[in-house]
């Protein structure tokens, strides 16, 4: 996946659903979840990404890259291989 390909489809998908959530309930917070992929916008405060978010007041938790243990699909490809 590219940064631009993020920044393009996925991102603006994650921020329609956050600002809806926030409509429905501003009593919560909302988070997205993340790893420390350089085209998540982490690294960078130039990065569309980054700005997209920070543009939308959308809060990240951030993980280290790859990590399997807070990846909830390692746990099922273990299972089915």
């Amino acid at each position: 996946m590219t940064q631009k390909y993020y920044t393009k489809k996925l991102l603006p998908e994650y921020i329609q659903a956050i600002s809806k959530a926030r409509l429905r309930d501003e009593s919560k917070s909302y988070y997205l979840q993340e790893d420390r992929d350089p085209l998540h916008g982490i690294k960078s405060f130039s990065n569309v990404a980054y700005n997209a978010k920070e543009m939308n007041w959308i809060d990240r938790i951030v993980h280290p890259a790859q990590s399997p243990d807070l990846n909830a699909i390692e746990g099922i490809w273990n299972i089915l291989f």
